[in-house]
């Protein structure tokens, strides 16, 4: 599968180095700047689950190494890369809460306080 194919198979974002708003996106995902030397040879900004897949395989398929940027609480900047695959989860965000089952869903770009605050009424 090429860059191209992934783009028509996933709802969200594929950038390569050479696509328009790459160095941009590359910036913001990086929020102090202390490595913006590091360009991964791909940007994969993820809107669902299915998203996360897709981009793996493709990177399995293509050999290419796979960092996630989750809460992006990393001072140093460390899911930066050179080359590989960059999966940023930032539209990941969503909590459920099901309290008849004592379970929450929350997924990997949600921040303490904001499940703190929905877990709170239910004894969490």
């Amino acid at each position: 599968m090429t860059a191209t194919a992934l783009r028509n198979e996933i709802k969200g974002e594929v950038l390569e180095q050479s696509s328009p708003g790459f160095d941009a996106a590359l910036a913001g995902l990086l929020w102090n700047q202390l490595r913006a030397d590091r360009r991964p040879d791909v940007i994969i900004r993820v809107r669902d689950e299915q998203d996360v897949v897709k981009a793996v395989k493709f990177a399995d398929s293509n050999g290419l190494r796979v960092v996630a940027r989750g809460g992006g609480h990393s001072w140093c900047g460390l899911a930066a890369r050179n080359g590989g695959m960059f999966i940023d989860l930032e539209q990941l965000n969503e909590i459920v809460v099901e309290p008849a089952l004592r379970r929450a869903s929350i997924q990997p770009f949600v921040s303490l306080y904001p499940a703190a605050q929905l877990l709170r009424p239910h004894g969490a």
